[in-house]
């Protein structure tokens, strides 16, 4: 793992002399236009840059391995008096936006800076594709489904079709995907405890897979451009968390690629990503990039599967049509069936399905499928917007003695039998509520 990987501290290696020469330059020409006011100095006669400093860099992404960059360059400038009168002289310091473009690939051997643009500095907003230090791309949390939209359309169009009532969506097939975007899907086991779960190769590397067979780590020769994917993941999960996984790499590849090219200018040994089971990564990227990533990874892949606007449509349908078929009143009654029949539809898990109806706003999907003290708790629904994230009314048996214990006023209420303790949640006592099954369990 790498201590930190930095485009500035990259920039400031490599384009330090050419900065310099072109900020001098630009003092040279236009430092009369500047605002040079200071306590000493009466009238300004001569400016002269004496030092610079490359203080920040702001990155917007290109096609290919192309990235457009402005360099906030800091100068100290030696301001000379111009009245023979006095003879004073003081340093104030400016910042410059310098606006560079280079390709990652031939590491900036090419890079160029645009001498007719160079500025005073001013904030500006950041550009749509702006790229963050390590190079993560930027997608706003309320951007994510336009993101996953703009994928598909590039690599999987015919998932955003809207299909008739009765007929499934189009399935969002991840080996099309690999395919589409130049790269080859591997089953091939990875570590003998199945930790890691999938991994992508950007290049060719020489590596160790473990071999189920031999019952050990063997010499193993990746091809750049594969996706791994361990096959016990099959038995350990199921087929939608597969596709999860090929998805998952898939974004690497297209949205990280300068990320890990950035990386390997500092360190050529680095050859992959590798996604853990338990959701994080580990690579040989830096810590806080790989987190980046692996959160944007996460937060694509299942709107990839599920496009939100067929995904919305599919899920309108299903309600209406399991509350007609069961006569059900509540929208509660039928959304397990309704998680059920998308998880069959774009080939997801349940938990999948479950979140990414909760993210669209369909809040009755929150009390669906839960099991708490190795049990099934039966679906329950609350007031819309009663709940933060993170929130439930559903607790275990001892988180509910607990609160009891030490919260007096549901002590007395459970003292007079107004609210009992009822699958997993404490419940006001009354037929509307509560009722005894057929075996007369409450």
């Amino acid at each position: 793992m790498a201590a930190g990987r930095s485009f500035k501290e990259f920039v400031k290696d490599k384009c330090y002399n050419g900065l310099y020469a072109a900020a001098e330059k630009y003092i040279a020409d236009n430092w009369e236009s500047f605002d040079l006011y200071t306590r000493k100095i009466h009238r300004v006669g001569s400016v002269e840059m004496v030092d610079g400093r490359v203080e920040r860099v702001y990155v917007e992404d290109r096609s290919e391995m192309r990235v457009a960059f402005d360099v906030g360059f800091e100068v100290d400038l030696d301001i000379r008096e111009g009245d023979y009168h006095y003879d004073e002289a003081e340093e104030k310091s400016i910042w410059l936006r310098i606006p560079c473009e280079g390709d990652l690939s031939c590491a900036l051997d090419d890079w160029t800076l645009d001498k007719s643009n160079i500025r005073l500095y001013s904030p500006q907003k950041a550009p749509a594709n702006s790229l963050s230090d390590s190079l993560v791309p930027f997608i706003p949390h309320d951007q994510l489904d336009k993101a996953a939209t703009e994928f598909l359309k590039e690599n999987y169009p015919d998932a955003l079709k809207i299909t008739s009532h009765g007929q499934a969506p189009v399935f969002v097939d991840p080996e099309k995907i690999a395919k589409k975007l130049g790269l080859t899907v591997k089953m091939q086991r990875i570590r003998e405890d199945a930790t890691v779960f999938g991994q992508i190769y950007f290049v060719d590397t020489e590596t160790e897979m473990y071999d189920a067979n031999k019952g050990e780590n063997v010499p193993t020769h990746i091809d750049g451009k594969t996706i791994i994917v361990d096959p016990k993941m099959f038995l350990l999960r199921n087929l939608g968390s597969v596709n999860n996984t090929i998805i998952h790499e898939c974004i690497h590849w297209e949205k990280h690629k300068k990320v890990f090219e950035l990386e390997r200018l500092f360190n050529s040994g680095a050859s992959h990503i590798s996604c853990e089971v338990v959701g994080g990564a580990a690579s040989q990227v830096a810590k806080s990039a790989t987190e980046q990533m692996e959160k944007q990874a996460n937060q694509l892949a299942p709107r990839i599967q599920m496009p939100v606007e067929p995904f919305r449509a599919k899920v309108n349908e299903y309600i209406g049509k399991f509350m007609r078929e069961t006569n059900a009143k509540h929208t509660i009654d039928v959304m397990e069936q309704v998680i059920c029949a998308l998880e069959a539809d774009f080939v997801v898990s349940k938990q999948a399905a479950k979140i990414r109806l909760v993210e669209l706003g369909f809040e009755e999907a929150i009390g669906t499928f839960t099991y708490i003290d190795g049990h099934y708790v039966r679906p329950h629904g609350f007031r819309k917007g009663s709940l933060k994230i993170n929130q439930t009314f559903s607790l275990s048996a001892q988180d509910a003695a607990i609160e009891r214990f030490f919260n007096p006023e549901l002590r007395k209420l459970t003292e007079t039998g107004d609210y009992l303790f009822v699958d997993n949640h404490y419940v006001y006592n009354a037929p509307l509520y509560v009722q005894p099954d057929e075996f007369g369990d409450l």
